[in-house]
C-alpha cells in the first residue's frame, strides 16, 4: 500500500506541475479538471485498483480538492485486466467523457493499448503500476509518464547484486508473459555484463525461444532439460547455439513420478471381525486398478478361525484354522460382461484357481457362472468332480424405488463341499471401485427407478 500511495502522490503531483507551467487564464475562469480513472474494480487485481485509486484520491484530497488549481472530476471505467478490452475501454474515457488525464493501469498488456490510445490522441497518461518496459521505452511519448517502475529496473538490479556478491551462476525462471520475461531480461542483461559463467532460463516454450535467447548471450547458456512439453533433441538444442545440457532432477523426478503413480493406482483394505456367518479373523485386500484401464490386479490374504455352528461368538466347537490367499485379475469387456480368475489356497487347505463371468445389466441386475478346480480329486469332491455353479444379484432400488447400493444376491451349486470354499468378505475393492472408474458412471446417470 505504501509504494502504491507514493506513487500515486507522484502522480497527482506530476499532474499539477504540468498544469502549472501552461499559460492558462485566472483559477476563477479554469475548467474542472477531468480525470480518467482506468483500473481494475474486478478480477484478480481488484485490490491493486483500489489502492491505486485511494492514493490517489488521497493527494487530491490533501490538495483541498484541486491540482494546479482546478478542481477534479472522475470519470472510472473497470479495465477488467483485459487486454483485448482496453482499446475500448480507454476510447470510452478520451472520446465519450473527454478526460484530460488517464489514469492506469495494473496488467502490462491493457496499459501497452492505453499508451497507443494516448499517444493518437495527445491525452495526457499516468501509469502507476503496470511495468512494461515498452509503454516508457519505444512508446515513450511526451505525455506519457510512469511512477512506478519498468519490469526491466527491478531484474536489472538484482543481476548487479548478485554479481557484486561473486555468484557465478544464476537460474531464471518464469512464466510466459511480458512482465517475466522483461524482468529475466533486466536480470539477464546486467548478470553477464558483470561477468556471470553461465546462464539458465528452465521453461523456455519453444526451440525459437531457446535460440533467440542464445542469440542475446555471449556467455555459455545452460538448457536444463525434463520440462515438461519442453523435450528437444540434442543436435536441435546444439543447432540453436545451446552449448550445456543440464539433467538437474530429470532422473529423480522420472523415478519418483513412476513410484508416486503406482503407489495411487494401488488401493487397500483391511477388516477385522466376524468376517462371515461360519469364519471370523483377519482380512486385507490391495487392488491395481488405474482410473482408465480394463484391467485390474489384486491380491487378498485371510487368516480365519471357524466359528461355532450355534452362530454365537464362540470357537469352542472347532478347532480349525487357516491362513488362504489369491492373486486375482479382473477385465472388463465391456458391455457389462466382466471376467474374474483367481488363482490360490483355499479354506480347506486345497490349492487351486476360480474362473467367473458375469453381466451386469443397465438396471443393476447381475447374472454370472463360475467354476473352480483345486487339488482336491474328484473323488474327495464328489458328484461332479469340481466346485460350480450360477449366480445372480437384484438390486434393491429396483424392487424398492430408493437409492441403495445393496441389493438381493443368490448362488446355485449342484454340490457343495469343501473344495474350492472361500470366506465371503462382503465390499471387496474391486466391485466397490469399478463403477465409479471412467465409463462405468456413464450408463447409470440415466437410471431413474420410482
Amino acid at each position: 500500500m505504501r509504494r502504491t500511495t507514493l506513487s500515486m502522490i507522484t502522480a497527482g503531483t506530476a499532474i499539477a506541475a504540468s498544469l502549472a507551467i501552461a499559460p492558462l487564464a485566472s483559477a476563477q475562469d479554469k475548467p474542472k479538471l477531468k480525470i480518467g480513472l482506468m483500473l481494475p474494480s474486478s478480477g484478480t487485481y481488484a485490490a491493486l485498483g483500489t489502492a491505486i485509486e485511494n492514493g490517489f484520491r488521497l493527494h487530491v484530497a490533501e490538495q483541498g480538492g484541486k491540482l494546479g488549481g482546478r478542481e477534479i472530476t472522475f470519470f472510472k471505467v473497470d479495465d477488467e485486466s483485459d487486454p483485448a478490452k482496453a482499446t475500448d475501454n480507454v476510447n470510452k474515457l478520451i472520446k465519450r467523457d473527454g478526460v484530460d488525464v488517464v489514469v492506469g493501469s495494473v496488467h502490462s498488456g491493457v496499459a501497452l493499448a492505453m499508451a497507443r490510445a494516448v499517444k493518437a490522441s495527445r491525452t495526457l497518461l499516468i501509469v502507476p503500476n503496470a511495468g512494461a518496459d515498452a509503454v516508457t521505452g519505444p512508446m515513450c511519448a511526451p505525455n506519457i509518464f510512469r511512477s512506478s517502475f519498468s519490469n526491466w529496473q527491478p531484474g536489472y538490479a538484482m543481476g548487479q547484486v548478485m554479481a557484486a556478491k561473486g555468484h557465478k551462476k544464476a537460474i531464471a525462471i518464469t512464466w510466459k508473459y511480458a512482465a517475466g520475461e522483461e524482468m529475466v531480461r533486466g536480470f539477464r542483461e546486467a548478470f553477464e555484463k558483470a561477468g556471470a559463467d553461465v546462464l539458465f532460463s528452465p521453461g523456455l516454450p519453444d526451440i525459437e525461444a531457446v535460440r533467440l535467447v542464445c542469440r542475446s548471450l555471449t556467455r555459455p547458456f545452460n538448457f536444463m532439460v525434463g520440462m515438461p512439453g519442453r523435450s528437444f533433441s540434442v543436435a536441435e538444442l546444439e543447432a540453436a547455439g545451446v552449448r550445456r545440457i543440464s539433467l538437474a532432477s530429470t532422473l529423480y523426478r522420472a523415478a519418483m513420478s513412476g513410484l508416486i503413480g503406482a503407489a495411487r493406482e494401488a488401493l487397500e483394505a483391511g477388516t477385522f471381525g466376524y468376517l462371515e456367518r461360519m469364519h471370523a479373523g483377519v482380512s486385507g485386500e490391495v487392488l491395481w486398478k488405474p482410473v482408465d484401464s480394463q484391467l485390474a490386479l489384486g491380491v487378498e490374504l485371510n487368516y480365519t478361525k471357524q466359528r461355532d455352528t450355534d452362530g454365537g461368538l464362540g470357537f469352542d466347537e472347532y478347532d480349525y484354522d487357516v491362513v488362504t490367499g489369491y492373486v486375482s485379475a479382473y477385465y472388463d469387456f465391456g458391455n457389462g460382461y466382466l471376467g474374474q480368475l483367481d488363482v490360490g489356497r483355499y479354506l480347506a487347505g486345497d490349492v487351486g484357481a476360480t474362473l467367473s463371468l458375469d453381466r451386469v445389466f443397465a438396471n443393476g441386475w447381475r447374472v454370472g457362472a463360475f467354476a473352480t478346480v483345486t487339488d482336491v480329486s474328484a473323488a474327495e469332491f464328489g458328484e461332479g468332480g469340481f466346485d460350480k455353479g450360477i449366480r445372480f444379484t437384484v438390486p434393491f432400488n429396483w424392487a424398492l424405488g430408493t437409492d441403495s447400493r445393496r441389493g438381493f444376491g443368490m448362488t446355485l451349486r449342484p454340490k457343495t463341499g469343501d473344495g474350492g470354499a472361500r470366506v465371503d468378505v462382503d465390499d471387496r475393492l474391486y466391485e466397490s471401485l469399478r463403477e465409479y472408474h471412467t465409463d462405468g458412471l456413464d450408463p447409470d446417470w440415466g437410471r431413474v427407478w420410482r
